[in-house]
Order: structure tokens, then C-alpha cells, then sequence
């Protein structure tokens, strides 16, 4: 574990990332008082989304096929309520 003070990791900001980025971990400190900690983000943290994972989870309302009326597709068209443009 490595402290540095804010002026020193300002100064030299690329190379504590790279010290993150190997597994270190860097207590940053205000006045020789520590008051943050930079760490690795943990990999299992990070999650890509997979494509159909969601699958079967939403439903569409039967009112989703009902016919919008005209105000409702004035709006979807990109024009105002009440028909006037």
C-alpha cells in the first residue's frame, strides 16, 4: 500500500494509475491525513451484458395493439397535441 499526498498524485497522476492498474493500492491523503483510496476495480464487478439474457423477462399489455388516437400519433409523428403543427 502506497500514500501520497493530493499535490504529489496531481503532479504525477499516470503513474499512481499505473501502479492501480498493476494491483496496488494508493491511500490518498490531505496533509498527511488519508481520505481516499484508489484500488483495481475487481473483474468480477464489471459485467458485459449478454444478448437474450433478458429474455422472457418483459411482457407486452394487451393495450400495446389498441389503435392510438389522433393525439397520441400527432406526438409519435413529431407533431403537437391537437393536430396543429
Amino acid at each position: 500500500m502506497i500514500k501520497a499526498n493530493i499535490h504529489e498524485i496531481k503532479a504525477r497522476l499516470s503513474s499512481y494509475v499505473e501502479m492501480v492498474e498493476s494491483g496496488e493500492t494508493v491511500i490518498v491523503c490531505k496533509r498527511n491525513l488519508p481520505v481516499a483510496r484508489l484500488c483495481p476495480i475487481e473483474d468480477d464487478k464489471i459485467q458485459t451484458p449478454v444478448l437474450g439474457s433478458a429474455k422472457g423477462e418483459g411482457r407486452v399489455l394487451p393495450s400495446f395493439y389498441e389503435p392510438m388516437d389522433d393525439d397520441e400519433l400527432a406526438l409519435w409523428e413529431g407533431g403537437h397535441r391537437g393536430g396543429g403543427r
